[in-house]
């Protein structure tokens, strides 16, 4: 079996990732910074506005820890450990069983199921690209997650 434990600097890299998602989400952060400048910039009477929200965001982008979820490539996906910041796991796709996006009021998991029975999970957030490259890559995998309800429902 290929899909296995590994050291980040042991990655087999051909490509560059299609998708990398990270714990801080920059692209969304930059465009809230520039928003928030423009804010201030521009309109007098929301340029406290402006000036806190810009002092949250770069806050946010340069204070805050952040540190790498997975990476998406052609061949294999890559889930990095949460208590281990030099290790991931490999997984490839022909040896993934099922995917299952798991949503709790603490936080959303991502749970992966390898062909020889072994368990995989992360620590995720709902993308649309998340969703659109495991569905792509990983065809017929998905595992839905079924809520039971309540007495009342």
């Amino acid at each position: 079996m290929k899909s296995k434990e590994l050291k980040i600097y042991n990655i087999p890299r051909e490509k560059p990732p299609l998708l990398a998602m990270n714990i801080k989400p920059r692209k969304l952060l930059f465009v809230l910074l520039w928003m928030a400048l423009l804010l201030f910039c521009f309109s007098p009477t929301f340029s406290v506005l402006g000036l806190v929200a810009s002092a949250i965001c770069l806050f946010a982008l340069v204070a805050m820890p952040d540190r790498p979820l997975l990476d998406i490539y052609e061949t294999m996906l890559v889930v990095y450990d949460d208590h281990l910041p030099d290790t991931c796991f490999c997984i490839y796709w022909d040896e993934l069983l099922s995917w299952q996006y798991i949503r709790t009021q603490q936080t959303d998991r991502l749970r992966l199921e390898l062909v020889d029975g072994q368990h995989v999970e992360c620590d995720i957030f709902r993308s649309r690209k998340l969703f659109f490259y495991l569905n792509l890559l990983a065809h017929g995998k998905e595992k839905k997650l079924i809520r039971k309800r309540g007495k009342n429902g």
